[in-house]
């Protein structure tokens, strides 16, 4: 199955941000997750050891409610690269719950999941978030790109907070990131 498809509709992938691009290689856009791109994250989760597969109606739910947090990564000739999936958190609730990021080979290749980091950091930013959640097996090669990832794009290392219930996972962990608080500056005033 492969999990690099193009756009599926005639909505073209060109509000978001570009990134810088990498020596020599193409730049990546991340934009906000819109129903076009459902079905490539539905076959790209598929493809990736331990991610689920959401129904469509869940990917509009997180969408709709979580827009700011969700994300997906295209190349300049919109072909989608990667995916973010996160959710503000209740408790705590100064947190967000990173619940997939996942890139195409490809999108390996360009560090889109790089730049999918860095679109959850501006909207963490803008929203005064002290910490980020998630969950990995100890140990993986799961955990070790994101602690990788944590530190090229937060400074930040995450640390082992608490286990799953059994009945969730056996092998699966809760991590905490703990981020500075990011404050937007304020204009300064000018005499007069």
């Amino acid at each position: 199955m492969k999990a690099e498809v193009g756009p599926h509709s005639g909505r073209k992938a060109t509000v978001g941000r570009k990134a810088a691009s990498f020596r020599g290689s193409t730049p990546v856009i991340v934009r906000s997750l819109v129903p076009e791109d459902f079905e490539f994250v539905r076959l790209l989760a598929a493809s990736v050891a331990g991610h689920t597969v959401c129904p469509p109606y869940l990917l509009w739910m997180l969408s709709r409610l979580h827009g700011h947090f969700c994300a997906v990564a295209v190349a300049p000739d919109q072909t989608r690269l990667g995916y973010l999936l996160a959710m503000s958190a209740s408790y705590p609730a100064d947190a967000v719950f990173v619940w997939q990021l996942a890139a195409t080979f490809r999108g390996r290749r360009l560090k889109a999941q790089d730049q999918l980091a860095s679109y959850l950091r501006e909207a963490i930013q803008a929203r005064g978030t002290t910490q980020i959640l998630f969950t990995s097996v100890p140990n993986s090669a799961a955990e070790r790109s994101v602690r990788s990832l944590a530190k090229r794009i937060f400074s930040a290392t995450p640390q082992m907070t608490q286990r799953l219930p059994e009945s969730v996972s056996e092998k699966e962990r809760e991590y905490s990131l703990s981020l500075p608080v990011y404050r937007t500056k304020r204009p300064t005033r000018t005499g007069g």
